[in-house]
Order: structure tokens, then sequence, then C-alpha cells
């Protein structure tokens, strides 16, 4: 049976039942069209994976907002802090290309939750996620494109990914951020991949 939490926040934010999520300020900076670039290349390569959505949560830049519009992009809103780790869980994978990140703590967040993340090869990315993420160059959608089938494909892959993350997040001290109060990341941990992946 599924979490009625879990259930709860799908309605809250209007997410489809499989999604491919990105959770941050949408903005040039996080590299938003190559995330769009990706999926569209996701979709239109294999029809077994049209079934994952693009959610893109957060708060929308005007400099971002007609090519949205334009392309038609599932958007979320602000996730208030109490339901991400929801919201990461209900995720089939994490992007976060990024073109520079100080720190990249959404990455963590989403590795905390059990969800496997595609991340850029820089910045401080590569120290944070270590080896439980798939890293990718930020300038070549192409990349971020196949990251994710090959994810979402892989079952094996997907649970690999899924445990070493969370080993990985355990890593780092959480004094400076909100998840010290949120036992919700664990939330995952009880769901099969299979769910996320190819029902």
């Amino acid at each position: 049976a599924s979490d009625p939490k879990l259930q709860q926040i799908r309605k809250k934010y209007a997410l489809p039942e499989k999604f491919i999520l990105y959770l941050g300020n949408i903005e040039p900076r996080k590299n938003i069209r190559s995330i769009i670039a990706a999926h569209k290349q996701l979709t239109q390569k294999n029809n077994d994976l049209e079934r994952f959505e693009l959610v893109l949560a957060g708060n929308v830049s005007p400099l971002c907002k007609k090519m949205i519009e334009k392309e038609n992009v599932r958007t979320a809103g602000y996730i208030e802090r109490n339901d991400r780790p929801y919201v990461y869980s209900l995720a089939s994978i994490f992007v976060y290309p990024s073109f520079f990140e100080g720190f990249g703590l959404p990455v963590l967040e989403a590795m905390a939750c059990g969800t496997p993340v595609v991340a850029s090869h820089n910045s401080s990315i590569p120290e944070v996620a270590g080896a439980a993420a798939i890293l990718v160059d930020a300038d070549r959608p192409t990349e971020l494109s196949k990251a994710m089938e090959t994810i979402l494909s892989d079952k094996n892959l997907f649970n690999k990914l899924k445990k070493m993350g969370t080993k990985q997040s355990q890593k780092f001290s959480w004094k400076s951020c909100a998840l010290e109060s949120m036992p919700a990341f664990s939330v995952r941990s009880e769901r099969d991949s299979g769910d996320i992946l190819k029902n």
C-alpha cells in the first residue's frame, strides 16, 4: 500500500506518477535549458521512458519563465522545507547539472532520500556526491540524457545508486541545514525500486 503522506504530497504539488525532478531556483545558472533539452532527447529516443515527466520545482526566475512556457514544462512551484523529503522520494531520479555550486545541498538531500542523482562534474559537486551519483559535463545535454536513460533502464544500477547515495549523505554533517529535523528523509527506504521504474 502507498504511504498516505506520499500521496498527500503528490496531490498537493500535482506531481505525476513517474517523474524526473529538478529542485532549486529555476534560473540560467542552474542549467535549466540543458535539463529540458536532455529530457526531450530521452523521451523522443525511448518510447518506454515517455511516461517519465520532467518536473521543475522551485521559484522560477523571469529569465527562465518564457522558455519554460514555450517548452510546456511542468513546474511544481516552491516546495515547503518539510515537504521536500517526500517530493525527492516520489521522484524516480534527481537531476542537478548546475554550472556552479557553492555546496550543492540538493544533491545531498536527494541522496539522503535514496533517490539516484545525475549532477554536473564541477564546483563542489564531485566532492559532495563522491561515487554515489552519475556526474556529467554541464555543457552536454546528451550526456545528461544518456545518464538518465541508463538509470531508468537498469534496475541494478538504480538500487546501487540508491544505497550508495544514502551512505554518502551520512558522511556529511547536517548541522547547518534543516535535515536534522526531518526524519522523513528515510521515507524511500521501504519502497521498492520496481515501483518507481517499471510499473
